[in-house]
């Protein structure tokens, strides 16, 4: 903050805001000192009385879905009697988070999978090309020989794909199936 910040602010605004960001009170220290350095305290009374005001509005279940879904930590900063309808959604949420994040691991693996096999194509079809320009008997089995170990990485790719594609749909359904088990959440 500034020094027109500073001597200018609503510090029950700006406790607001923080709680309705969800931030701990201790948040404020960070605007103390910042205010500080001109000379200027902040309202200590005024300030929690907003941040109170804006907790109230962050702890709810769809926050704390919000936040689950989004991998974040719930740092404690809702009370007790507004903590237990917070956490309903955050755990909610969470579940979201890790069924997104095992359907998107796979996604990764399978496109992994995709650039092995163009590479090991690639490879096939140089050494192919190699294969037909005039090259020894000796230059011919050994390129015949690191073709088919190719081929044979590629067949094992395939397996591969196949099975993660399976393991795709599965995560998917699971993904579905939380959907359709907390429709209020979508």
């Amino acid at each position: 903050m500034n020094e027109s910040e500073c001597s200018n602010a609503n510090w029950q605004l700006i406790g607001k805001q923080d709680g309705v960001n969800g931030k701990l009170k201790s948040n404020a220290i960070k605007h103390e000192k910042a205010c500080s350095e001109y000379g200027i305290s902040i309202n200590n009374e005024e300030y929690n009385s907003g941040h109170d005001e804006g907790l109230v509005q962050y702890c709810t279940d769809s926050s704390g879905f919000i936040l689950g879904e989004r991998g974040k930590a719930y740092n404690g900063v809702c009370a007790n009697n507004l903590e237990q309808v917070f956490l309903v959604g955050y755990v909610i949420g969470k579940k979201f988070y890790h069924a997104q994040r095992k359907v998107n691991e796979v996604k990764s693996e399978l496109r992994s999978i995709d650039k092995k096999a163009e590479k090991y194509a690639e490879e096939i079809d140089e050494l192919s090309a190699k294969k037909k320009s005039g090259v020894t008997v000796d230059e011919i089995n050994v390129i015949q020989k690191r073709i088919f170990e190719l081929t044979f990485e590629a067949g094992k790719l395939e397996g591969e794909e196949e099975a993660l594609k399976e393991k795709l749909a599965v995560n998917k359904h699971e993904f579905a199936r939380l959907r359709d088990e907390y429709p209020l959440y979508n």
